[in-house]
């Protein structure tokens, strides 16, 4: 498998990715998120008034850490810039819910978040990438 395919392949499971954002002091915010790969961007959603959609209203700059916690080890590592929008977000959240956790679990979260909540679009653009699979 090229290293390509190793990348999609790991970023299509359900690790959970560390959304890294910068306070207005400069200090790290760190978020475990849900997330798409989707065409080389990593989208994730976001209520509007939570800590690192503010973060990055202020500073574009971003980090992503997703690790996979058990052998074989494998992680990917991505510096960037992030973007807020707004849109449609039910598909999305359906999608990632049935991903985390399986479809009927997933199913019933995301009925129950689309209610209570609405959310934005943070996608992520890499300017840098680093990846290590141990297989």
């Amino acid at each position: 498998m090229d290293e390509r395919a190793k990348i999609e392949e790991f970023l299509a499971g359900p690790e959970l990715a560390d959304l890294v954002t910068l306070m207005p002091d400069g200090s790290p915010h760190v978020a475990p998120v849900w997330y798409k790969f989707d065409d080389g961007t990593y989208v994730v959603l976001a209520e509007p008034s939570t800590v690192k959609v503010r973060n990055i209203r202020g500073d574009a700059r971003v980090a992503i850490s997703i690790a996979k916690r058990d052998r074989p080890y494998g992680y990917v590592l991505v510096q960037g810039t992030a973007e807020i929008s707004e849109g449609d977000s039910d598909p999305l959240l359906y999608e990632l819910a049935y991903r985390y956790l399986g479809r009927t679990e997933g199913h019933e979260y995301a009925v129950r978040t689309s209610e209570q909540l609405s959310f934005v679009f943070i996608t992520v653009t890499p300017d840098k990438t680093v990846t290590y699979f141990d297989y």
